[in-house]
């Protein structure tokens, strides 16, 4: 064969597999941006998920008597005695394996991402890791699923054209793992650790104001500590409460997405999509834990 003959059913080559990846209704920026968003919210969570066991410790530093001994009041023993409480050791056994869930979606974001701008993903996920979870069967099964996708996609050869399929065959153990990760920060940190980590602080100070006497100074002082303390539990409330609608987002956005990008050109998903992103961008500065 010529060599220009070569070199131009080269560049046909070339341009036919740009222009199939520029039909793909869902390799657009407005996806990827959107999937990219989703990922760095996701990554967020993690010093979340982390403080239900720091939410326990806490608690129980100050669900300790104080010594006699004013030297022992620093003993640094404190805080492993804290973190050996039976309830925080449970959420100590636990947390790798909702870090691993989490790592999963995120990593599926980060591969659709990579996937609609690029063509190419190198997202694995840690279906393993997600087994050390307490995470009922249906949401192990689906943080599996979502790493079967993310190893083919990385896997190479992948066509951009599969996509729009995947998006959609993902959708529902998308939303299966988002709800276990709700569940985890609504019910058990939100609603419980938190609450119980506020009370305590609360009678402790109650308990000490009594012992120490009714001073104008000592009750200013005890105060005054009191609302620093529970004000930082407001804070990493309103960071979990956040984190919780970025969830809920992401959910409604991926639903969005795999229920209309099939049956959409590439003109009309950021006017589908683009508000789901934008959301997220809103809660981002919320997210941050004190």
């Amino acid at each position: 064969m010529p060599a220009a003959t070569s070199r131009r059913s080269i560049v046909i080559a070339a341009l036919s597999a740009f222009a199939l990846l520029a039909s793909s209704c869902v390799t657009t920026d407005a996806v990827t941006k959107f999937a990219s968003q989703s990922c760095t919210s996701l990554e967020q969570g993690q010093p979340i998920l982390k403080d239900l066991e720091g939410s326990c410790i806490r608690q129980h530093l100050v669900e300790q008597a104080v010594p006699a001994n004013i030297n022992e009041v620093f003993n640094p023993e404190a805080f492993k005695m804290a973190a050996a409480d039976p309830a925080c050791a449970a959420y100590a056994s636990v947390q790798p394996g909702e870090l691993a869930i989490l790592k999963t979606l995120t990593d599926y974001f980060n591969a659709i991402s990579q996937l609609a701008s690029s063509g190419t993903s190198s997202a694995k996920g840690d279906a393993a890791g997600a087994k050390k979870s307490s995470a009922p069967p249906k949401v192990i099964d689906a943080v599996s699923q979502l790493a079967t996708f993310l190893g083919k996609a990385a896997a190479g050869g992948y066509e951009a054209k599969h996509l729009n399929g995947d998006i959609r065959s993902s959708d529902e153990s998308v939303a299966t793992v988002v709800d276990a990760l709700i569940e985890i920060v609504q019910k058990r940190y939100v609603d419980n650790q938190l609450v119980s980590e506020e009370h305590e602080i609360t009678e402790t100070y109650k308990d000490l104001l009594r012992t120490q006497g009714p001073s104008p100074a000592t009750a200013a002082l005890l105060r005054a500590q009191w609302e620093q303390q529970v004000a930082a539990i407001g804070d990493r409330k309103t960071a979990a409460d956040a984190w919780v609608k970025a969830l809920e987002t992401i959910k409604e956005g991926h639903h969005k997405l795999a229920g209309e990008a099939g049956s959409l050109n590439a003109k009309e998903i950021p006017g589908i999509i683009q508000p789901y992103t934008d959301s997220l961008k809103s809660l981002a500065p919320l997210l941050k834990l004190p």
